[in-house]
């Protein structure tokens, strides 16, 4: 039977909690078009670990329109993924489904999988080839080319190992490729300056051909977390700044979009 007094978990947000505080609408009502595809298979094993291991809360959707919640990610391997069977799972309902999800800043992802088999208290499923990010018409963020770096001052310390996993014009995922956290949760940090590689474009290059984005003068660390299988040190950053510096970090997010549009 469908659960038909389907309510959310995860974090409570002011208004209806099924909602992201930014969204007028449940995430699985969002036509597909508004979220960005990543195939890049190490996000997506990162992403996957992730809600194993946090034990991230779990809706499954059917193209009929059932809709399963508070269910988890048990095991993974290398090809299928064992969820956490709903107890009112009607498994002569659905075959394939959507599985969405809220990642650390609280955006929706969804990926989508096929049941192998169901078992008394778990299903088998296929592993996603793709996972689904809610794109923000204000914060479209995009995962930035491998050897992004950031540095930045926090207080009277200078900090240059981060490696920027992600970005959007409100923030950025880094990496200090540590396991030791040298970041403290809500603590601020300035003058944060983000370099990529070599990039085709001629614009805006520093002398070692690395594209150079505007310095963001203030920054503060909102959420820290350490990757299961690296045991590395991840820190969600939030930029606070001018419109002028977020005008910029949006016209090069929307020509990194293009440019990744082209090569698909």
């Amino acid at each position: 039977m469908q659960n038909q007094g389907f309510s959310t978990f995860e974090k409570k947000v002011s208004g209806d909690p099924i909602y992201d505080q930014d969204l007028v609408r449940s995430p699985w009502s969002i036509d597909i078009r508004d979220f960005n595809r990543i195939d890049n298979q190490k996000i997506i094993d990162k992403t996957i670990n992730v809600i194993k291991n946090e034990h991230t809360l779990l809706v499954l959707t059917s193209e009929a329109g059932h809709r399963y919640g508070n269910t988890i990610l048990i095991r993974r391997d290398l090809e299928t993924l064992s969820i956490d069977k709903p107890l009112d799972f009607d498994e002569t309902s659905i075959n394939s489904f959507r599985v969405y999800f809220q990642d650390i800043f609280n955006v929706w992802n969804f990926f989508e999988t096929r049941i192998i088999s169901d078992c008394p208290y778990s299903l088998c499923a296929t592993y996603p080839e793709n996972i689904y990010r809610l794109q923000r018409r204000k914060y479209n963020r995009i995962i930035t080319p491998t050897g992004t770096r950031a540095i930045f001052w926090q207080e009277n310390q200078f900090h240059s190992s981060g490696l920027v996993m992600d970005i959007s014009a409100a923030g950025m995922l880094i990496c200090t490729c540590n396991n030791e956290s040298q970041l403290m949760d809500e603590s601020s940090i300035s003058e944060i300056a983000i370099a990529l590689p070599r990039h085709p474009s001629t614009k805006n290059l520093n002398e070692d051909g690395h594209l150079v984005l505007p310095i963001i003068h203030k920054g503060r660390i909102v959420r820290s977390f350490k990757d299961a299988e690296t045991e590395w040190m991840y820190h969600g950053v939030s930029f606070e700044d001018n419109t002028d510096v977020r005008e910029k970090l949006r016209e090069f997010i929307s020509m990194q979009q293009q440019d990744n549009d082209r090569q698909r």
